[in-house]
């Protein structure tokens, strides 16, 4: 995905949303931009060295040292021909503290990552990995929802934003804490026209406390002569509590995409969730679904046109607990292998399957399930797909704990 670039030094104003006074000509080390080797603010600081890593060939790592640190909003927009190819890294992710300082840009707050691009990308490399991103400073703002719902809700602050595709490439997160994000955690928000956000790795992530969803996907409208997105890889993904600034349903992960592979996924958060503030149900009227682990869901559509269901994947060791719902396939999915998954909780269904039968359901369990019910099968037929999902035995608690590595 590496391609040769070619950028412009009259762009570097534009890598910040907020005024940047620093000193984006710096030059960088042999191998990356030290943030720690520029003047001004944190924030000032760090888009510097993203601007130098972006307007030079070599190096495009922006290195962050162990030390904790106050950023505010920072766009990623790539270069003139439309290519993005860039990487922030972290010396650890436990060592290496973002503290995020709300930003204001126009009416609303925005990600202290916010990539995008009017007209979309073309060639993308882009990777996140290794710090801790924590957005507590949006808990004291007076428009965080509160209980009653008098307040608007900080709708655009996700942790990272992706708001354009691209035509070729991908990106990665790894290796990242993401905490108290009013919006999403990680979310990948295309619509209409937009080109699609293919070819995507989340490893060894872990989100808690998130306003909407712990990592939400969206993909281009069929509408508008898209498709799905393609190609997704889930290793070691954990997310706890969401829904925490959210009147609607809200997901742990919600994938938009075919080609789909989930290996190690953890998932707990409360059945109706509280405010942050007093502890009282953020909805007192809410819907029966309100927290789900895991949904793959169709393209977006408008009018009489059919919707793009989810298919092509293989799911393995998914463990939900906690949850109003465990884990839903939406109208159409097709071609997914569920294995050895595990679903716990109240409120609503464990396991729902919506209108479809190209899919492999085996060797898994629904256990502890207080709620309306295990399974919800809709108008579809998986009785002898289903076969063998219960497996001999449930396992215990500790046992689900030391197989998928729950760590909480």
């Amino acid at each position: 995905m590496k391609n040769s670039k070619k950028y412009f030094a009259s762009s570097v104003a534009c890598l910040l949303m907020a005024s940047v006074m620093s000193t984006a000509n710096a030059s960088c080390g042999v191998t990356e931009c030290d943030v720690t080797n520029y003047s001004g603010t944190d924030t000032q600081k760090f888009a510097a060295a993203i601007s130098d890593a972006l307007l030079s060939t070599t190096p495009d790592v922006v290195y962050i040292p162990n030390g904790t640190y106050s950023v505010g909003s920072l766009a990623i927009p790539g270069d003139s021909a439309g290519n993005l190819n860039l990487t922030i890294r972290g010396q650890s992710d436990t060592g290496v503290i973002i503290n995020h300082v709300p930003t204001v840009v126009g009416s609303a707050y925005r990600a202290p990552f916010d990539v995008e691009r009017s007209g979309q990308f073309n060639d993308v490399d882009l990777i996140f990995e290794r710090f801790t991103l924590d957005m507590t400073a949006f808990r004291s703002l007076s428009d965080f929802t509160n209980p009653s719902g008098t307040t608007t809700p900080v709708t655009a602050a996700h942790g990272i934003r992706v708001g354009a595709g691209y035509s070729t490439g991908g990106m990665e997160f790894r290796e990242l804490r993401i905490n108290n994000s009013p919006g999403y955690g990680i979310g990948i928000q295309l619509s209409g026209n937009d080109k699609n956000a293919d070819n995507v790795v989340i490893d060894r992530v872990h989100i808690e406390n998130a306003g909407f969803d712990g990592v939400d996907t969206k993909s281009p409208s069929i509408d508008g002569g898209g498709r799905l997105n393609r190609n997704i890889t889930i290793l070691n993904l954990t997310v706890k509590e969401v829904g925490q600034n959210d009147t609607g349903a809200a997901v742990g992960l919600d994938l938009r995409y075919e080609d789909i592979y989930v290996r190690g996924y953890s998932f707990a958060s409360e059945p109706t969730p509280t405010s942050p503030a007093d502890g009282s149900p953020i909805d007192t009227n809410p819907d029966p679904v309100r927290t789900s682990g895991l949904v793959l869901r169709q393209m977006a559509s408008a009018g009489d046109s059919v919707p793009a269901p989810a298919n092509d994947g293989i799911i393995r060791q998914v463990h939900v607990t906690e949850g109003s719902s465990g884990v839903t396939f939406e109208t159409g999915t097709s071609d997914v292998d569920f294995k050895l998954n595990l679903i716990s909780g109240t409120n609503a269904y464990g396991l729902t399957v919506l209108n479809t039968d190209s899919m492999t359901l085996r060797s898994g369990c629904v256990y502890n399930w207080t709620g309306v019910g295990k399974f919800l099968l809709g108008n579809t037929n998986l009785t002898d797909l289903m076969a063998d999902f219960y497996g001999p035995l449930c396992p215990t608690t500790s046992q689900v704990g030391s197989s998928y590595n729950k760590p909480f």
